[in-house]
C-alpha cells in the first residue's frame, strides 16, 4: 500500500424508494437557471423566455427547488409583458 496515494472515495449510494426502486440525488439545476435567466431578463430581453420555459420544466416532476423555478416563470412573464408593453408604447408613439 502506497501512503502516498490519493485516498479512495466511494460514491454515494442511490436512495431507495418505497417500492424497491432505486433514485440518485437530484440536481436543483433547473429552478436555479430559471431564476437566474428571469432576474437577467429584466435587463436582457430574450432571457425572459429562456427563464419561462426552463422554469415550466423545472415545475415538472418531482424536483428539488421549485420555489426557485415558479420565481423564474414569474419573472419570465413578468420581462415577456413589459417587452410586449413596450413595443406597444414604440408604435404608437411612433403612429402618433
Amino acid at each position: 500500500m502506497n501512503p502516498y496515494a490519493a485516498p479512495r472515495v466511494r460514491a454515494a449510494p442511490a436512495r431507495q424508494t418505497r417500492y424497491g426502486r432505486t433514485r440518485s440525488r437530484q440536481l436543483p439545476g433547473q429552478g436555479n437557471t430559471a431564476l437566474v435567466c428571469g432576474l437577467i431578463g429584466l435587463i436582457i430581453p430574450l432571457l425572459g423566455a429562456v427563464a419561462l420555459v426552463i422554469g415550466i420544466q423545472g415545475l415538472s416532476g418531482n424536483r428539488p427547488q421549485k420555489t426557485q423555478a415558479m420565481i423564474g416563470v414569474a419573472l419570465g412573464a413578468l420581462t415577456m409583458l413589459v417587452q410586449v408593453l413596450a413595443i406597444i408604447i414604440l408604435v404608437r408613439a411612433r403612429s402618433g
